[in-house]
């Protein structure tokens, strides 16, 4: 076909001649494009049925993994449309060429047709929407690609399942929405709760005899007692997500009243019980273990990008609600009914209680059981029956499933690197947040008011981009993705540990900084969930050790860490050199980071 147009721009003596042959051109290049499209789907299908016929013997895995790699092999060439597109730009060419308002000379219109040097980039597009044949030619390009990436993707599930499967375990069916946006929700005031009391619990710790350091253990136990959690709720997801959604509202709900009795009753137990009883009601593990066993693949990043903006609103409400709070109230002290006392470090509480009171209730009413759950559920009692026919030796299978997960962690580099992308991201987005007060208020002289607007603001940003990111999922990979959000995170480490003499400019270099850390990681945590949620093997996904727990263990790892990296170089380093000392080693942990996924 290339030769023929070659041949054809050099007889042609008319633009209708051109025009003629190259719509011909264009038409056997739809017909060769349909006889490669049948044929990847003929091979795609024959491979799935030997494998389902034959069950002792797969080899759709093997057969395209050991040819789909080499650039010689045939099956290779069936998908590689390389040349594919060269024609049909040419064909493009000839056509825009041969419409043209003045004849133009047989050397400049080849050059114009092979090298595309168009005059008129309008006049171009009015040619695609003009001649079928070029319509036809995008269409069967796009049927060749899809029909070449679900050859490409049943190769690489048939060489990650288990012996004896043959297909993935596929979303049953799209899940009501209203579903999601109490999943969403969920995460939302959880991450309200957590850090509405940032602002006060200095001073709450004060109103109970305690110095204002204490409200580093005040915030901190919270994330180590969700870290404990996470284990019991990821084996509750392999049966249920309602009954544990409904147990975690249930549990933050209890923290928040032993949050706001602990004051009239002067009991600092009472206080860390309230917030030890949160962490222990933090449910973004089954959050996103939901999202990846009910969402499609193709709509996951999307989905994953949503739950994240949900976290960061909440992140950014709850500080500055709690400003505005403190504005309404100011130091004014309310005795309410039952001995209760309504100042701004217990308001935060008596608000959260009303939301999770709010929030339980429509989860009661409206979140229903996905269909995953529920044919598992109505399955129990069979696949009990048969256990127990079963002879007792088949139990030592669980030792072997505890080591495939040490194996297959140990080996699997995709997960180790997601792992390690969670762990880096939330370690820097967390050190940035807690540090705030503390530079800023010592660079620019921010207060309490100030820090909080600009977190909110923060928060309030990250929402639309994480929309843009929802997009951006659509026409690129997680892996591109995930690489661009690292190097934005690197950038923003870097303006935060560059200092200067002026205080005023160091401290414009590190609200600068910190805003690109806090966007960039929110965004990166989408994707690197998504990425994360399809390439956990299978054995992994459907047990304990599956996404979400390992993403939530990793995440709130790393935010414990940068907690207390806080504390600890606080207490070493004086209020000047605390950034540079800090955040060096993490922006040193970004490019290893960077580096790995590259």
């Amino acid at each position: 076909l290339a030769a023929q147009m070659g041949s054809l721009i050099r007889s042609s003596t008319s633009n209708a001649e051109l025009a003629d042959g190259c719509r011909a051109i264009g038409a056997e290049l739809v017909k060769l494009m349909s006889f490669l499209e049948i044929n990847i789907v003929a091979i795609r299908k024959v491979l799935k049925k030997h494998d389902k016929m034959v069950g002792s013997q797969q080899l759709m895995g093997n057969f395209l993994s050991t040819r789909d790699d080499k650039a010689e092999s045939h099956l290779r060439q069936l998908s590689a449309l390389t040349g594919v597109s060269a024609i049909a730009a040419s064909i493009a060419g000839g056509l825009t060429a041969a419409r043209g308002s003045s004849q133009q000379g047989l050397v400049q219109r080849s050059h114009t047709v092979f090298y595309g040097r168009f005059d008129r980039k309008d006049s171009f597009n009015e040619i695609r929407q003009a001649e079928a044949i070029l319509s036809e030619i995008d269409e069967m390009r796009e049927r060749v690609s899809v029909a070449s990436g679900m050859l490409s993707t049943a190769g690489f599930l048939a060489t990650q399942l288990e012996p004896g499967m043959t297909e993935p375990v596929a979303v049953e069916g799209r899940e009501p929405m209203i579903c999601t946006y109490l999943n969403h929700a969920t995460t939302f005031f959880y991450m309200m709760n957590y850090y509405i009391v940032l602002p006060s619990s200095g001073q709450y710790a004060q109103e109970l005899g305690m110095p204002a350091s204490f409200s580093g253990a005040i915030v901190g136990c919270t994330p180590l007692a969700a870290q404990i959690s996470a284990f019991a709720y990821s084996g509750w997801t392999n049966y249920s997500y309602r009954q544990p959604l409904l147990f975690t509202t249930g549990l933050v709900l209890l923290g928040n009243i032993f949050y706001v009795l602990a004051l009239p009753l002067q009991s600092s137990w009472l206080l860390l019980l309230g917030r030890l009883s949160t962490g222990l009601g933090g449910s973004r593990g089954i959050s996103r273990r939901y999202i990846a066993d009910t969402s499609r693949a193709q709509e996951r990043t999307a989905i994953s990008a949503m739950f994240v903006s949900a976290g960061c609103v909440g992140t950014a409400a709850g500080p500055g609600i709690a400003a505005i709070l403190s504005g309404m109230l100011g130091r004014e002290e309310i005795n309410a009914p039952f001995g209760l006392i309504l100042n701004t470090a217990t308001v935060p509480g008596f608000l959260m209680v009303v939301l999770w009171m709010l929030h339980f209730t429509l989860l009661l009413v409206f979140f229903g059981e996905p269909a995953c759950r529920k044919n598992k559920s109505a399955t129990s009692n069979v696949k009990v029956s048969k256990a127990t026919r079963q002879p007792l030796i088949e139990q030592d299978k669980s030792e072997d499933i505890q080591e495939g997960v040490c194996s297959i962690l140990g080996r699997d580099r995709a997960v180790q690197v997601c792992l390690l992308s969670y762990f880096v991201l939330k370690l820097v987005q967390e050190g940035v947040i807690t540090s705030t007060p503390l530079v800023t208020g010592y660079l620019l002289g921010w207060g309490q008011e100030d820090t909080g607007s600009f977190v909110a603001v923060l928060g309030l940003l990250v929402l639309p981009l994480n929309f843009i990111m929802g997009y951006l999922s659509r026409e690129s990979d997680d892996r591109t993705l995930m690489c661009a959000m690292q190097v934005m995170l690197c950038v923003g480490v870097l303006a935060v540990v560059v200092q200067v003499r002026s205080n005023t400019v160091s401290g414009i270099n590190f609200v600068l900084g910190a805003g690109i850390i806090y966007c960039s990681a929110s965004m990166l945590e989408g994707v690197t969930m998504s990425l994360l949620s399809k390439v956990t093997p299978p054995s992994l996904a459907k047990g304990i050790c599956n996404s979400g727990l390992l993403s939530t263990e990793a995440g709130t790892l790393g935010r414990t860490c940068g907690n207390w990296l806080v504390v600890i170089v606080g207490a070493h380093v004086s209020l000047p050199h605390l950034a540079q000392t800090m955040f060096l080693p993490e922006l040193m942990m970004c490019f290893l980071l960077l580096a790995l996924t590259r």
